[in-house]
């Protein structure tokens, strides 16, 4: 029999119960879900579901706008609510429909770095599934103003958002186990740290009340908790200094990305170091992306594959797995994660190095 995310593309008529269904697969068991949906059957489906879901988180917005829960805040959303609520249902169904093609080719990249499907539909449709938290972010609108239980709500479904993604990375889309994870674990320190960094903008903007620093706290200690259990000490102490700078408000640490013509970038996005490594043609061309005078990571073409090092305070160390040559997914994975230092730890930490020194 074949399976159901195997099945012919061929246009499917839509179904309210099959909808109701998928919703419920997605929401309560992902890991089925994303294991079995299936990723043909034509695109009317998946906008079909986009516009109902965007519907019905719009349909919230204007709840709460009529309620007094709009930006205009106060008695004044009795008056000016239902006309500003009426314009937030209309843009998030608008928001919604691009967003699901938007959304789809963003997860088609992501798959493709993962070793996935490059289908293109079939990204929509997880898009689609994925959506289904859009009327669960919308149920949480009245928490807008409270500062950070609206930020601790949103990280929880913004963080199961990337356990969907990587159960649909691992499962129908067939990406590789251990790149889907690692995606998924840079995503997640990345929303940790934009959560984070945005409550302590909060802070400096509202100057909040000492009750509300004991809450930023517990907030960096979850943060770091989590980083422990992913990447060990050494990932919480990062995501720590990570934390104390913003709060500090002291400059980010500027990288300098040189090529082997002798070319620098500072600062360089994702975008260009990987560029930088698929221009390495040659052998020994190389990559190096300094942090410091005593911290960065290089990498230089060896037949098919990079050698790649990278030197911190405990001295040199060179990939040793798979006879010391990693492949062109690995080397972007490391250098992309060594943009943000927590990401990189944890990275770092699930890879077989040696001592290079000389």
């Amino acid at each position: 029999m074949t399976e159901q995310n195997e099945q012919p593309k061929t246009e499917e008529s839509f179904s309210f119960q099959k909808m109701t269904a998928d919703a419920k697969g997605a929401l309560l068991h992902p890991k089925e879900h994303f294991s079995t949906m299936p990723v043909s059957g034509g695109m009317g489906e998946p906008v079909i579901k986009a516009l109902i879901y965007g519907t019905v988180a719009g349909v919230f917005r204007l709840l709460w706008s009529i309620l007094g829960f709009s930006a205009m805040g106060g008695s004044l959303g009795f008056l000016t609510g239902s006309g500003m609520g009426i314009m937030a249902l209309i843009g998030t169904i608008i928001g919604a429909l691009i967003g699901l093609f938007v959304g789809g080719a963003i997860l088609l990249i992501i798959s493709s770095i993962a070793s996935g499907s490059t289908d293109y539909e079939a990204n929509v449709r997880v898009t689609a599934d994925m959506m289904v938290l859009m009327p669960v972010q919308a149920v949480f609108g009245f928490l807008m103003f409270s500062g950070f239980l609206d930020t601790l709500v949103s990280l929880i479904i913004n963080l199961y958002a990337l356990w969907m993604l990587y159960l649909a990375l691992s499962g129908v889309l067939k990406g590789k186990p251990d790149t889907s994870r690692i995606i998924a674990i840079i995503l997640a320190i990345l929303l940790l740290l934009f959560s984070i960094m945005g409550l302590a903008l909060h802070k400096a903007v509202r100057k909040m009340s000492d009750n509300s620093d004991k809450i930023l706290e517990q907030y960096s200690n979850v943060a770091e908790k989590i980083a422990r259990e992913a990447g060990g000490e050494e990932a919480a102490k990062a995501v720590h200094e990570s934390i104390q700078e913003s709060q500090a408000g002291n400059k980010t640490v500027v990288l300098v990305l040189e090529k082997v013509d002798g070319s620098k970038v500072e600062d360089p996005q994702p975008d260009v170091v990987m560029k930088a490594l698929e221009e390495m043609k040659n052998d020994d061309d190389f990559v190096i992306l300094q942090r410091n005078d005593n911290e960065f990571i290089q990498a230089m073409k060896s037949g098919n594959g990079y050698i790649v090092q990278y030197k911190d305070a405990d001295g040199l160390h060179e990939y040793a797995d798979d006879n010391g040559l990693m492949d062109y997914t690995g080397t972007a994975t490391c250098f992309t994660s060594y943009l943000n230092k927590p990401a990189w730890v944890i990275i770092r930490e699930q890879l077989e190095w040696k001592d290079a020194g000389h």
